[in-house]
Parts: structure tokens; sequence; C-alpha cells
């Protein structure tokens, strides 16, 4: 009786393995960087890297142009290759501004409200170097978050401090370094405390094709909040 159970169970399995389907072997000639795929899960692939030459074709009348690539480009696989790397320097200060016509302190970068606005293209190298002069007394550090940025193999640039770095102390510089693999308009901003409000943010510009044409780009306009009083005496 055993016997027989066994020989219907072998027969079973052999069966349900020929319904499955084969296994084919892997083709060498596929690249398996670019090959399409209608997962819903990230792919863990590393970012190609394009090395098409750039191209003058973004214009008023066609904004979805851009180099080599256009507005459907998948810019989480492809990024432009510009060998270009932009450099900024800011100083986190404390100074006496009227914003609004009443003087009181202020945290400014590079001693105005909002920041210099950090303008690049899209596959540039970006790097910015932040020094805390704030007043130690006041203070215990700083750091800048570049709010949206996509930190592909950058994740200590990222600027959450206690979570990617520690803070910058006063008198110390950091010097944060990621790539423009987006494009589009945000903004960056201080993660310590209050920081924020008031004063250490401005925008980021980074140059890409549109789904929009238009004449000419007239830059960031930041709205923000302001009181004559600080956020503390708030």
């Amino acid at each position: 009786m055993m016997r027989v159970v066994y020989i219907l169970l072998l027969a079973y399995l052999i069966a349900t393995v020929r319904s499955l389907p084969q296994i084919r072997p892997i083709d060498s000639s596929i690249n398996q960087e670019t090959k399409e795929t209608t997962s819903l899960l990230p792919s863990h692939n590393p970012v190609k890297r394009d090395t098409n030459t750039p191209c003058t074709e973004n214009a008023p009348n066609n904004r979805q142009k851009w180099y080599n690539h256009d507005i459907y480009t998948d810019y989480t696989t492809t990024i432009p290759e510009t060998g270009i790397v932009r450099e900024f320097w800011f100083d986190l200060t404390q100074a006496n501004l009227a914003p609004d016509g009443r003087e009181r302190w202020t945290l400014t970068i590079n001693g105005t409200i909002p920041g210099p606005t950090i303008i690049v293209d899209w596959g540039d190298t970006v790097v910015v170097h932040l020094r805390n002069t704030l007043p130690s007394s006041i203070y215990n550090g700083t750091s800048l978050h570049f709010h949206g940025i996509r930190q592909l193999n950058t994740n200590p640039m990222d600027g959450a401090v206690s979570i990617t770095q520690c803070p910058i102390a006063p008198g110390q510089t950091m010097t944060y370094r990621w790539r423009a693999t987006q494009y589009g308009t945000t903004w960056y901003h201080s993660h310590i405390g209050i920081q924020t409000w008031e004063g250490v943010f401005g925008g980021i510009i980074i140059n890409g094709p549109a789904s929009a044409n238009y004449d000419e780009d007239k830059g960031v306009i930041l709205f923000n909040d302001w009181d004559v009083r600080t956020v503390d005496e708030l």
C-alpha cells in the first residue's frame, strides 16, 4: 500500500515539474542596466550614465528638449553626463536686517534672506561649502538640507542632523557634494531647530526640460511668513 502511495506521489511531482515554465539561460547580449521592466518595485541596478554630446534645441518654442533628452526621459535611470562641477560658498551669519521695514536680528546666508539661489543644469555635480560663523553662545550647530533632492548614493549629503550627519559646530565648515539627477525647482534650508524661520533658506533651480514653453526664466519667487518678533518670542 505504501509503495502505491509513493508511486502516485512521484508521478504527481513529475507532472507538476513538467507544467512549470522553462528557465532559459541568461542572454549575455542583453544590457541588464537598460532592460525595461514592468515591476512595481524600484530597480536596484546602477543608474545608466549617459555620455551623449549636448544639443541646443531647448528654445522658447520647444522647452521639452534638453541636450539629447526630453521631458519623457526617465530620470531615474538616465542622467546627462555634463562633466561640470558647480561650486558654492555659503557663510551662515547673524545680522541685523529689516525685511518688513523693522530691524531685528536675523540669520542669513552670505548676508541675505533668502540665501543665494543654487542654479545648475541637470546632470551637474553640486558642491556647497557651508561655514558656520554663528556665535557659539547662542547656537550649537547647523546643517543644510536640499529639500526634495534625490541623494542617490550620497545619503550622507542629505543634511538631516542626527540622521545623516552631526551638526556643523560654530567655526566649522562642511562640504556637501551631490549629483543633480533630477530637474526642476525646489529649495534648501537649515535642518536645525528653527533656523529656517529666522532666514536660513534659499532656492534651487536645476535646469532641464519643461512641459510648457516659455520665453524667459524669471528665477525663483519665495514666500515666507515674517514677524518683527523672533520665533522664540512668538
